[in-house]
């Protein structure tokens, strides 16, 4: 289960105007801006007889190649993603090295800056076209 999520080291409490809408652990996709592409998620297993022997694997599909190595760390950082959709996965081990392949997963979808959305550029487009447009059309009458 996801225990926590970061932004910028600060745990983002869920709320209407919070990107996260809901608990984490029950959250299905988180939305950020482009200034909050460096988050960390925290996570647990559901095993109690010897918690210090729970082992995770996580991965950032689109980011990550692979799995990472089975290790105790229950926190994972990731720092400047570019924009785009990501899932994150994240899959444990009990004391005894049995592992849940389930796991569980997020979306996260890093918008881009503004002036890197379509419509931006569809914008300076349609202004530098009317613009060139105007000045041939301007050159043409004066002659």
């Amino acid at each position: 289960m996801f225990t926590d999520f970061k932004i910028h080291n600060n745990s983002v409490i869920p709320s209407d105007t919070s990107v996260l809408k809901q608990n984490i652990n029950i959250a299905e996709e988180i939305v950020l801006s482009h200034k909050s592409n460096s988050f960390t998620f925290e996570f647990a297993s559901l095993d109690f007889s010897d918690p210090s022997k729970n082992q995770y694997s996580y991965k950032l599909d689109k980011f990550d190649e692979e799995w990472s190595q089975p290790s105790i760390d229950h926190t994972v950082n990731y720092t400047n993603l570019n924009s785009g959709d990501y899932v994150f996965r994240v899959r444990g081990s009990n004391d005894d090295g049995i592992w849940n392949d389930e796991g569980r997963s997020i979306k996260i979808t890093v918008n881009p800056p503004w002036w890197k959305t379509w419509w931006f550029t569809v914008s300076w487009i349609v202004i530098a076209a009317s613009l060139f447009g105007g000045t041939i059309r301007l050159i043409s009458v004066q002659n």
